[in-house]
């Protein structure tokens, strides 16, 4: 099988590992305003947004050159002189200068103008607000800023400013110019929440114009717009995004209970945020302890789960807990006597998070459930290592989409010591680059207690583990047995350790999704579990689990003597369609799996009914298949051993000895190369 191409993503020459890739969506075709210079007021022509970005990363640009060269030598005259010396201001003016007087062409990202550039004369907006932030001291500090605006899932388009030290950007915002100013309200607090910096307070005027530039634009086509701030009412008190939003029967009672827990009214309606998740906010968790820290406490609701409090304050997290037991039970023993029904209309109405999608087909969506389950010492951790490298790309994970490019991963893991992991890693590195390197975190044994992490008695120190991660997006279990409460082939400990991890895992992050590995039933029995009828019974102690998550993969060997082939199949997909099984084999050079095209499940499956070794071969039958060859490395025939005898690579190596033995082949002591014996 040919050897999959690196997975490293091109990188702008200017940019060192900052990515860039362009796409092409609907947005592209949307009109806006060209003018000649920055001085211009009426537009000269009306060009695609898709003619704009073109112009941007193919066409010429000759004043580029002279405006960045101005740029190095403010540099330099700033840091000899300083910012406001003299020889640093003259630079600065007449770089200015040939940027505003000469023709250098700008357009309107944001609208699309009849008459003279004014906001009263914008015809259509184009749902795009343009970023602008200037001035970033260094590449380094311009590629990180870069990186953390590549993660806001409202952002379409980042490209390198004129001078060369800022960026532009253009963010999805309501095509409405009525509300564009409250859309730069909320793109400014979010940049600034992201990335520590702010973005030009001209870019909230919809008749701001964007001078083009020469550079690679790196897109994402899954943006979808930021939503507004509410206008502000004459008193300075806000409107509510949504108003009277206690019509709800739920949201009613979830306020009276926190009411009389925090025995006060909490008179702040329930909002919405941009991911469709309402929440309301609420007095800090514990009132009688002093925080230095702002307070962020709220009351989400939970989809298809009872609602939680979130308080960012640490040390409030036993009231947290305290509060959130209460509450459930508070739900279920002081019911108002009849159920929410909502009418098929109603239904229709309700806000969903159309983005929420994570991998393959809703096998994993934000805040949701996947198991992985595989028998001991398959490689499941370097299978879910692979995992977390391709859905920060938004790569393939062998055979199935991932949908959630540039997301972070929280690994709490027991069974792999550092060795181990630095080897894994490593072979990633080579294959995937480094960047992914920084978004992935991972719970190390350097101490005999990073080892103990059992839920029952370490709950508060995992909590608090996670917590501290709450900018992470995924939660990774592995193995699920170490952190299980008493025997978890037991229903009374895997339903007391699910419901566990369901009251951890969205700590400080409500959309956190959450991906257990748990061991699968040994042998040939459990082996005929992966694929057919039982595959949902495949984890152990399956009937508790699989109810708990939404989705399941199985992994499973194809042979009974290694682990290089696997079998990747759904053991079940509550929100989408199963994938159908597939082979993979590990790469023994790169150490990374591939999609096997050879395999063959139906032969699998019969093999491991039958009890009948996969891939037993004669030798004499395989050198044959072979035929005649001379001066074959030891490598090359080992592959092709396999290829033709189908079996893994540590068969093939046997059948070499033996073949060596039964004089099939010869080993020439002088080049240690190989040759047929016919």
């Amino acid at each position: 099988m040919k050897s999959s191409s690196k997975k490293k993503r091109p990188a702008d020459s200017q940019t060192n590992q900052v990515s860039f890739s362009p796409a092409k969506t609907a947005l592209d075709q949307k009109q806006v305003s060209w003018f000649k210079s920055a001085t211009s007021k009426l537009p000269s022509k009306t060009s695609t947004l898709r003619e704009v970005f073109d112009v941007i990363e193919n066409g010429k640009l000759p004043l580029q050159d002279k405006i960045r060269k101005l740029q190095d030598e403010w540099l330099r005259a700033k840091e000899q002189h300083g910012e406001k010396s003299d020889e640093a201001k003259a630079i600065y003016k007449k770089k200015q200068a040939l940027k505003e007087k000469s023709w250098l062409p700008a357009v309107s990202l944001s609208a699309l103008f009849n008459g003279k550039r004014a906001n009263e004369n914008v015809s259509e907006h184009t749902g795009l607000l343009q970023i602008d932030i200037d001035h970033l001291e260094s590449p380094t500090e311009w590629n990180r800023v870069c990186k953390l605006l590549q993660g806001s899932p409202h952002i379409w388009k980042i490209w390198r400013s004129i001078s060369g030290d800022g960026i532009k950007a253009a963010m999805l915002i309501p095509p409405d110019t009525k509300t564009h100013r409250d859309a730069f309200k909320a793109a400014a607090a979010h940049v600034h929440e992201l990335t520590g910096k702010d973005i030009d307070e001209a870019c909230k005027d919809p008749a701001r114009i964007c001078f083009l530039s020469r550079s690679k634009v790196w897109t994402n086509p899954k943006a979808f717009p930021i939503e507004p701030l509410p206008p502000v009412s004459g008193n300075g008190s806000t409107h509510p995004v949504i108003p009277i939003t206690d019509l709800d029967p739920l949201k009613q009672r979830a306020r009276t209970l926190a009411e009389k827990w925090f025995r006060q009214p909490i008179t702040t309606e329930w909002k919405v945020n941009s991911k469709g998740r309402w929440f309301l906010s609420c007095p800090c968790a514990d009132s009688e302890r002093e925080h230095t820290t702002e307070n962020k406490t709220w009351l989400w609701l939970n989809p298809e789960s009872v609602p939680q409090l979130f308080c960012n304050h640490i040390l409030c997290s036993d009231r947290v807990a305290a509060f959130n037991l209460w509450f459930a039970k508070e739900l279920k023993t002081e019911a108002t006597g009849t159920y929410t029904v909502l009418s098929a209309a109603e239904i229709l109405k309700l806000p969903v998070d159309e983005h929420d999608c994570l991998f393959g087909d809703r096998l994993l969506s934000k805040a949701g459930k996947l198991d992985i389950v595989g028998q001991p010492g398959l490689g499941k951790t370097r299978l879910v290592l692979q995992f977390v490298a391709d859905s920060y790309y938004g790569h393939k994970w062998l055979d199935i989409e991932t949908h959630a490019r540039g997301i972070r991963w929280l690994i709490l893991q027991t069974e792999n010591n550092i060795r181990r992991l630095q080897t894994d890693i490593r072979a990633l590195k080579r294959e995937y680059g480094s960047e992914w390197l920084e978004h992935v975190f991972i719970h190390v044994v350097k101490t005999d207690m990073d080892g103990v992490v059992g839920l029952d008695k370490n709950f508060e120190k995992l909590k608090a583990t996670i917590q501290q991660y709450a900018f992470c997006g995924g939660l990774i279990i592995d193995p699920l047995r170490d952190f299980g409460i008493g025997d978890l082939n037991s229903d009374e400990g895997m339903t007391l350790t699910c419901g566990a991890l369901g009251q951890l895992y969205r700590i400080g992050n409500p959309d956190r999704a959450i991906v257990p590995v748990h061991h699968a039933l040994p042998g040939k029995a459990g082996a005929l579990k992966a694929t057919g009828y039982e595959r949902i019974g495949f984890a152990r102690n399956n009937k508790v689990l699989v109810g708990w998550v939404r989705a399941q993969i199985n992994i499973a060997p194809v042979s009974r003597d290694d682990n290089e082939q696997l079998v990747i199949a759904c053991g079940k997909n509550n929100d989408g369609k199963e994938f159908p099984p597939f082979g993979v084999k590990l790469d023994p050079h790169k150490m990374i799996y591939e999609v096997d095209s050879t395999f063959d499940l139906t032969e699998w499956e019969t093999q491991v009914a039958s009890g009948k070794r996969e891939g037993k071969q004669t030798i004499n039958k395989v050198a044959g298949d072979i035929g005649e060859f001379q001066d074959w490395t030891y490598s090359k025939l080992v592959d092709e051993i396999g290829r033709k005898a189908g079996c893994a690579r540590s068969t093939a190596q046997k059948l070499i000895k033996k073949g060596e033995h039964t004089k099939c082949f010869k080993k020439s002591r002088r080049t240690s190369l190989y040759s047929s014996c016919f």
